[in-house]
């Protein structure tokens, strides 16, 4: 491995007429206020020294940056970053931040000089941007690096908010009241803000790294990999996603490798999504395992002739798993696939997430016309009941499901279109084994609570509702949305029970509101104009009552679980 290393300033290496590219296997940009970048805007302020009476830089180590840069071939015009993006990034949204200070402060020779760090001219007058960046394009090129910074360019991804995020703090902190401030604070007395800017300029410029250039490109991925794992470890979906890019290098006329990256994070959201997405997307297709033997598992199990269609079939299947980790109902708007949008929407109200390995099979058998909508409706029906019972409800552990929801989709992958029917009844009747008793859902639906102090259970609590109601009026037709949870016996009167399911309504807002704290003779009159089947109910049952009690409560509590278990969910 050919490298050279030596000490350079944040100006010299600004100062030299190649642009930085960020490569597209590097991270995207994570920096945030209150983490590493109050750190290194703090240090930048730390090492500003007042030499006889005025303020002075002095050295400042920021640490070690990797280029893949020939520095003895200046006609070279490219430098690529391995290690310190990062900084490299928050020095020039700094700079930026600098430039726009200066110009409002209509110092327009030093706002121009600053601006030369960001963009500048080779000798024929061409524009050079030192820092090029292609994962945020072209935000990052409008809001950061532009003299004239153009607002319509609004962030979208989480990167792009925390970029806007970096120049913010930094401008906020540039402001002649803090900045002035700062400086007072730190030197108990007053300068000029003029010059209190130029110190920071000049501190900025003044930093020290250790300057490291590699001629290779697979050098540059070998220190990447060896540099991330002796200090926050790249996962295993960044070093599989390294290896992909190594490999498919084709940029003509465009990077196909990257923009498929790009397709995926936008489906799935953000790296530690892609990485949960990547190991259901294993499971469902390869052979389980865990987090930590992934990267190897790749490696072993997946040729390099094969990356192109591996990386096809992630993208495939990340646009499955954005429906399945972001439900639409426009998605499944016909009458027989709306119970599908109810079950996909209930494993987010559920927090379950293993779940999703077995999904991802269904629905691409589905795509592939391996099994029919009922098919895919009841099977998903059944898991959202199960989970409702076993996770939602009853918090069983869930050791051992991973496995069985890797082991069945694997085993669906491989069936025949006449196996399947047979491997899906093998699957729910294991499932059906671990259900747990009547009485612990029963017990457990007793510890449910919503008042105006205890609101944790009320999204589960809207969807036990919803759930009662679809099941009621026996129609696919219409989304039950729960707004509203009334009371029967008001908050303003306490009893024991009040917060518990049998004490709840559902209701219009307008209606819930309308209502108050009146007696329950006034209230049933009033709950008698709602349209939902299960306040109806009520109504008949409670018509004879003066007051709810907390046998009342009670026993509606345990009729509800009883009636979900059974009737609902279909469990013996």
């Amino acid at each position: 491995m050919e490298f050279t290393a030596r000490s350079q300033t944040i100006r010299e290496i600004f100062s030299t007429k190649k642009e930085i590219v960020v490569p597209r296997f590097q991270r995207e940009f994570v920096w945030e206020k209150d983490d590493a970048l109050s750190t290194f805007w703090e240090d930048i302020i730390s090492y500003i020294e007042v030499k006889d009476g005025k303020l002075s830089p002095s050295e400042y180590f920021l640490g070690n940056v990797v280029l893949i840069d020939d520095v003895q071939n200046q006609s070279e015009k490219e430098r690529y970053v391995v290690d310190g993006q990062q900084r490299l990034t928050a020095i020039t949204i700094l700079l930026s931040a600098l430039y726009d200070t200066f110009k409002n402060a209509k110092e327009e020779g030093l706002a121009n000089k600053i601006y030369e760090y960001i963009v500048t001219s080779d000798d024929d007058g061409k524009k050079i941007t030192l820092l090029r960046t292609e994962s945020p394009k072209p935000f990052f090129q409008m809001r950061i690096q532009s003299q004239e910074k153009n607002t319509s360019y609004t962030p979208k991804s989480t990167e792009e908010k925390r970029l806007l995020g970096a120049y913010d703090y930094f401008f906020q902190n540039l402001s002649q009241k803090v900045l002035l401030k700062e400086f007072k604070d730190k030197f108990e007395q007053k300068f000029d803000y003029l010059d209190a800017l130029k110190a920071v300029r000049d501190q900025l410029l003044s930093c020290v790294v250790v300057y490291v250039a590699v001629k290779s490109i697979n050098d540059a991925y070998m220190i990447f990999e060896v540099l991330n794992a002796k200090g926050q470890p790249l996962n295993a979906v960044e070093l599989i996603k390294n290896i992909l890019f190594k490999e498919l290098t084709e940029d003509a006329p465009i990077d196909k490798a990257s923009e498929k990256w790009k397709k995926i994070k936008e489906n799935v959201g953000t790296d530690e999504d892609v990485e949960t997405f990547y190991r259901h997307f294993w499971l469902a297709n390869y052979h389980f395992t865990n987090k930590k033997k992934l990267y190897q598992d790749f490696i072993e199990r997946i040729a390099e002739q094969d990356y192109n269609q591996f990386l096809d079939n992630l993208v495939k299947a990340s646009d499955i798993y954005k429906k399945i980790i972001t439900p639409k109902l426009e998605d499944w708007k016909r009458a027989e696939t709306v119970p599908i949008y109810y079950a996909l929407s209930a494993f987010a109200i559920f927090h379950v997430t293993q779940v999703r390995t077995l999904i991802l099979s269904l629905i691409g058998l589905y795509q592939k016309k391996m099994i029919t909508i009922k098919t895919l409706t009841d099977t998903l029906l059944f898991l959202e009941n199960f989970h409702f019972v076993f996770s939602a409800i009853c918090s069983s552990r869930p050791s051992g499901l991973e496995i069985k929801y890797s082991k069945y989709s694997l085993q669906l992958q491989g069936a025949t279109k006449n196996d399947i029917p047979r491997i899906l009844k093998n699957f729910i009747k294991e499932m059906k084994e671990k259900i747990p008793p009547y009485e612990t859902f029963r017990d457990n639906i007793c510890k449910l609570r919503f008042t105006d102090d205890e609101t944790k259970d009320k999204p589960l609590i809207q969807y036990i509702f919803a759930k009662l109601e679809r099941f009621k009026i026996k129609t696919k037709e219409l989304d039950i949305l729960i707004s509203s949870l009334e009371h029967i016996h008001s908050q303003s009167s306490p009893c024991e029970k009040e917060g518990w399911l049998g004490n709840l309504l559902p209701l219009d807002v307008q209606l819930n509101s309308d209502i108050g704290n009146k007696p329950l003779p006034v209230k049933i009159k009033a709950y008698a104009k709602s349209n939902f089947i299960t306040v109806k109910e009520f109504c008949k049952e409670a018509q004879n009552k003066s007051d709810w009690m907390d046998e009342d409560i009670d026993s509606r509590t345990a009729d509800i679980a009883s009636e979900l278990f059974y009737k609902v969910c279909k469990f013996k």
